[in-house]
């Protein structure tokens, strides 16, 4: 359950970033959420590194 609940929120950002590539001056007010939710998955890295729940390599990779 919570897998395809990951998958639909990560294909609809992917169809988002790229209706952005394709239309950035209309949709420009939705960039800044964009760029917010590619710094949280930077954070997610960083706090299960921290808590060793996942090697350096796949972080550094």
């Amino acid at each position: 359950m919570f897998f395809h609940g990951f998958v639909g929120v990560t294909l609809t950002w992917q169809l988002l970033f790229s209706a952005i590539a394709w239309q950035s001056v209309r949709l420009y007010p939705v960039i800044p959420y964009a760029v917010l939710e590619k710094f949280d998955l930077a954070w997610a890295m960083v706090f299960v590194l921290v808590w060793r729940r996942v090697a350096g390599e796949i972080v550094a990779a």
